[in-house]
């Protein structure tokens, strides 16, 4: 039954969101949210229970991203920032969501968290896969360090 309930949920923001109805947007994606507590039958491990796992987890990833990217846009940094935290904790390599984190930083006023979270987040892909930021994070960085704002917002 919460199966049900998170995909139509899903549906429902996405088509929203392509829509551009951004309130509804947020309503659906929170809703997600909410309704995304854990791992899909956490503990089983049969290749079609992590296949859909992995697809939950997807689906999950993009709610918190977009109603993340959807809060800031209306300024609900402290908000989107609790979405973004969740999205890096979720997959801690996803740029995009470490991207969000820093704009709600930098939309909180809080241009030294940025650079903190730039560098380390910059030495986790060093380390962990061997490759560098994408642009726009660092873009995002260098704009942070010289008191500039999001050019996004």
């Amino acid at each position: 039954l919460d199966l049900a309930l998170v995909e139509a949920a899903f549906a429902k923001a996405e088509q929203a969101d392509q829509l551009g109805h951004s309130e509804e947007a947020i309503t659906a994606y929170r809703r997600v949210c909410q309704l995304s507590r854990g791992p899909y039958l956490e503990g089983l491990y049969f290749d079609w229970v992590i296949e859909r796992r992995r697809e939950l987890d997807g689906q999950l990833l993009t709610a918190l991203t977009r109603l993340a990217y959807l809060l800031c846009q209306s300024r609900a940094y402290q908000e989107a920032m609790e979405h973004a935290q969740r999205a890096t904790l979720l997959a801690p390599d996803d740029q995009n969501s470490h991207l969000l984190k820093m704009r709600c930083y930098l939309g909180l006023g809080q241009p030294e968290a940025v650079l903190r979270h730039f560098q380390n987040f910059e030495r986790y892909l060093r380390q962990e896969f061997g490759f560098e930021p994408n642009t726009e994070l660092v873009e995002l960085c260098v704009r942070a360090k010289h008191g500039l704002p999001d050019k996004a917002q």
